[in-house]
């Protein structure tokens, strides 16, 4: 089953020019690690808010397709919004009163905003380092992280084969629904429409084909993994796991930066 070639999906990578295409796969993996961990530091409100905001800039520099997985998206704003709203009113008596025992905490709301905004943040990241990095890439680097571990029997060269799998495979899988469907409606079925039992008669006109292309991409791959000799001898790579003086710089500048908004927060906590 082919792919369409003008199709996009969320989270898959997509080819282009800028510095964060750039910039080395184990930069920004390093990057995205160390901003992942240390956002959760940072207590100023408006601090979080400028990163957030930064993370819109990357993600619109990198061409994230937002539009291309809608419920993907609503999803995630759909709970974020009930964290925002757990978070936000109270039903035991206490905050200021809005309707009878449901009250209203601001404290809460500026909490459950400061976790919003944390995973937000991490979201659009991560989305950027996808867009912007090759699968082949991404596992090359993995591999490189991994190496020492080698020396303990573990398989890195399989982890890192997985670990790549799996990340195509979920931006794969949504082209593949995505493509089906479009065909399913160009048939004239009603998906989506209707009744509880034509919705589920509709999913099955999906899914059936959904799985039987999997299946088929599935043994595809496994055969031109058994004629390339995978896992006969010693894996090679052409890969240059080296830092360029310029991913070495941004590496330490971009770990050292939010270090430096920690110790800000601590004096600008809202």
């Amino acid at each position: 089953m082919r792919m369409a070639m003008g199709q996009r999906v969320l989270g898959s990578y997509y080819p282009g020019e800028g510095f964060l295409y750039r910039m080395g796969a184990l930069t920004k993996l390093i990057l995205l690690f160390v901003w992942g961990v240390l956002i959760f530091w940072i207590q100023s409100f408006p601090l979080l808010i400028i990163l957030f905001m930064g993370s819109c800039v990357l993600a619109a520099i990198a061409r994230v397709s937002f539009t291309a997985s809608p419920l993907v998206v609503l999803t995630l704003l759909f709970m974020l919004a009930m964290v925002l709203a757990m978070n936000t009113f109270t039903f035991d008596g206490s905050g200021e009163a809005v309707l009878g025992a449901i009250g209203f905490s601001w404290e809460g709301f500026l909490s459950g905003s400061r976790v919003v905004l944390r995973i937000l943040f991490v979201t659009l990241l991560a989305l950027v380092f996808i867009t912007t990095t090759r699968v082949s890439d991404i596992m090359q680097t993995f591999v490189c992280m991994l190496s020492p571990l080698r020396r303990f029997g573990v398989p890195v060269d399989d982890l890192a084969m997985i670990a790549t799998i799996a990340l195509r495979g979920i931006p794969l899988c949504s082209q593949m629904f995505m493509q089906i469907k479009d065909a399913q409606n160009a048939r004239g079925a009603c998906l989506g429409r209707g009744s509880f039992v034509q919705t589920v008669k509709g999913s099955v006109r999906i899914f059936i084909p959904l799985v039987v292309g999997l299946f088929r991409q599935a043994e595809d791959m496994s055969q031109a993994m058994l004629n390339r000799a995978y896992g006969i001898g010693v894996p090679t790579s052409l890969y240059d796991a080296r830092m360029s003086k310029r991913d070495l710089i941004v590496t330490i500048c971009g770990t050292l930066l939010p270090v430096l908004l920690i110790i800000m927060s601590c004096y600008f906590v809202w």
